[in-house]
């Protein structure tokens, strides 16, 4: 009995060291698990790692390419202002490249400014003068310097065509009451060989004029004793443009549009019914000019100091 006994403890013990064995297996088992879970962990912060790396090349890649597209933009905005003074040059009468010389014409209004201004200096009746009187016919003329500036914005910036004019004025009427005129007037500004800019760019042009011209009513009112005066003109005109290239003179011109003339002037009595002084000239216009389905309104300003001649 007692032999049966141990035999069954020793097969218990038996079993109990094959179920130990088996545990022991199981945990080997776990630790290998464990292990090539480990090895996984570690590949994949690897493949992250990587992953991270490729990310940070691939926005550094994305950074160039923004980069190259910025100054590409760059370089198309630079080119379409280039075209576009290529465009807006020749309208506004400046050439891009110099053509044969050709002489500078003097305006039909100056050379009657000079001559009736000539009149009146050669008048026998300079010394001894008396103040004259605002009453009847009117006619004053003045010739003078100035600048003259026109301007446009367009899509890709302002351009600008400007440079130094001559300026001058006419004025034809009578006087309603004493001192107080209304007249018809005539007004122009000429730059020779202005300057273009468009943006950063500057040319500057030969054999090209830009002239601002005008006619309208005006109102001229005389201040005594002082014999100032003050003019100002309502009217249209346009703004033309001509420049010679390789023999050939070609010429544009605006549609016509608003005109405002206004003269600030003191003038001084030299015998009989005439009057020389001095006076400031300032001009306003606006014109639309079109070029194919595009329509662009030019600004056009215009400041001169003049001599003038009066007749009343």
């Amino acid at each position: 009995m007692v032999q049966v006994e141990e035999q069954s403890i020793g097969h218990e013990e038996q079993s109990i060291g094959h179920e130990k064995q088996s545990v022991g297996h199981e945990k080997q088992s776990i630790g290998h698990e464990k292990q090539s879970i480990g090895h996984e962990k570690q590949s994949i912060g690897h493949e992250e790692q990587s992953i991270g790396h490729e990310e940070q090349s691939i926005g550094l890649k994305e950074q160039s390419v923004r980069h190259e597209e910025q100054s590409i933009g760059h370089e198309e905005q630079s080119v379409r202002l280039e075209l576009h003074l290529v465009d807006v040059a020749p309208r506004c009468g400046v050439p891009l490249r110099p053509g044969e010389p050709r002489p500078m014409r003097v305006p039909a209004s100056i050379a009657i400014a000079i001559a009736l201004a000539g009149v009146a200096l050669a008048s026998p009746s300079i010394v001894g003068a008396e103040p004259i009187g605002h009453h009847g016919f009117m006619a004053r003329l003045g010739l003078g310097i100035g600048y003259l500036n026109a301007s446009e914005s367009t899509v890709v910036g302002d351009v600008s065509v400007s440079g130094p004019a001559i300026t001058d004025h006419v004025a034809l009427g009578g006087y309603i009451v004493p001192g107080f005129a209304l007249h018809g007037t005539f007004w122009q500004n000429v730059a020779f060989n202005p300057s273009v800019s468009a943006g950063s760019l500057s040319v500057t042009t030969s054999d090209a004029s830009l002239s601002q011209a005008a006619v309208g009513i005006g109102a001229t009112y005389f201040i005594t004793p002082a014999d100032s005066y003050l003019s100002a003109s309502l009217g249209v005109g346009t703004l033309s443009a001509s420049y010679s290239r390789g023999g050939t003179t070609t010429t544009s011109q605006t549609q016509a549009g608003f005109a405002l003339n206004v003269i600030v002037g003191k003038q001084w009595n030299v015998g009989g019914d005439w009057g020389l002084g001095v006076s400031g000239q300032f001009s306003f216009q606006s014109n639309s000019d079109h070029t194919g389905s595009t329509s662009y309104d030019i600004t056009t300003l215009g400041f001169g100091l003049l001599f003038s001649a009066t007749y009343h």
